[in-house]
């Protein structure tokens, strides 16, 4: 699955940016629990750079950013470098859930990436031992209300669930894996985003070059399948949307 998932986001990697509104504005709002200086910084599942973008306001001192896809990699690194010319950043292509780093860091960041993991409680415990004494992890996923209009089209056309290899990560469940795995003074955030559309297939496409549709372990839909998916994104009243849950916690090593 890992693999696939590197496959996905490298073959969208040059329109990426072009379809991940979405990614930036939790970026931002997880900005908002950046303090200064940030000092030494990893990213996890660091995509075209979003997030870590936001730390160079923020006293980084230097980014090492990780993730399964190269293309995004690249992508982000240049990002950073364009911010920032001569910034230490380094990138790491490949595993996070198995990545063991050679330092330690000031903070952990990651930003819509813990829903593709296999076991997201699992990967929180094991990278806190990456975090110096007094270190700070802020954490931001994508919750269970994410995306209802769509698993109610797919089961209300196709009579199937939503197939797309991600994890539902609600703020509380976030909230609790931290606690989890020891970080303290815990504090969440949630917030529900509706985008509109023109068209289903519109954001059908949209959702593809983002990543969220593009990894299935089912065949592709038949014709028929999607005529039927995209008319089951009409709402009653005429009008095409997606919802959002936004998700982002912020704990501290001690």
């Amino acid at each position: 699955m890992k693999q696939r998932i590197a496959q996905q986001f490298s073959l969208q990697a040059h329109r990426y940016d072009q379809n991940s509104a979405i990614q930036e504005l939790l970026a931002q709002r997880m900005a908002g629990c950046f303090m200064e200086p940030m000092g030494k910084v990893i990213d996890v599942g660091s995509g075209t750079g979003h997030l870590a973008t936001h730390c160079l306001s923020h006293g980084a001192q230097s980014i090492q950013m990780l993730d399964l896809s190269d293309a995004m990699l690249d992508i982000a690194k240049q990002r950073i470098l364009d911010s920032k010319p001569y910034f230490s950043v380094q990138t790491w292509a490949g595993d996070a859930e198995t990545y063991v780093p050679e330092q330690k860091f000031n903070w952990i960041i990651s930003s819509a990436a813990l829903q593709w993991f296999e076991n997201p409680a699992k990967f929180i415990a094991h990278s806190k031992k990456w975090l110096r004494p007094q270190g700070v992890c802020a954490l931001g996923s994508f919750g269970g209300k994410s995306w209802q209009e769509l698993r109610q089209a797919y089961q209300q056309a196709l009579g199937q669930k939503l197939d797309n290899a991600t994890h539902d990560i609600d703020a509380h469940l976030l909230q609790k894996w931290m606690m989890d795995a020891g970080y303290h003074n815990v504090q969440t955030f949630s917030e529900i985003v509706v985008q509109q559309w023109n068209t289903p297939r519109e954001l059908l496409r949209h959702l593809k070059y983002m990543g969220v549709t593009g990894v299935k372990t089912r065949p592709p839909l038949k014709r028929q399948e999607l005529l039927d998916l995209e008319q089951a994104l009409v709402q009653p009243d005429g009008t095409i949307k997606l919802t959002w849950e936004l998700v982002w916690a912020r704990g501290y090593n001690q």
